[in-house]
């Protein structure tokens, strides 16, 4: 699993994102692969910056946390909600290397 969180970069200026509308990536494989829907950290990054900087980005279904990493490498606050305790407790300590 690739816990590295990295520094952010931040937008310039206060003006809207405008996003591409079309993102391509893959799932993490091996090792890597924590969930079976987890999605690209890549392709997550993009999408949290929908949020302003400082803003919230909100996951209902958060899995591994992939949201909350891209999140927090954005420079975002993050909520995470998930049924799974074990996939709670996966997401919490990918999260707290973030930290």
């Amino acid at each position: 699993m690739s816990s590295s969180c990295g520094a952010a970069t931040a937008n310039p200026g206060n003006g809207p994102v405008y996003l591409p509308g079309h993102f391509t990536g893959s799932q993490p494989r091996g090792n890597e692969r924590q969930h079976i829907t987890q999605k690209p950290l890549d392709v997550m990054r993009q999408l949290g910056r929908i949020a302003p900087p400082g803003g919230t980005v909100l996951d209902s279904f958060a899995g591994s946390g992939t949201t909350g990493a891209a999140a927090l490498f954005e420079r975002r606050n993050f909520t995470g909600i998930e049924q799974s305790t074990t996939y709670a407790d996966i997401a919490r300590e990918r999260l707290a290397k973030c930290a």
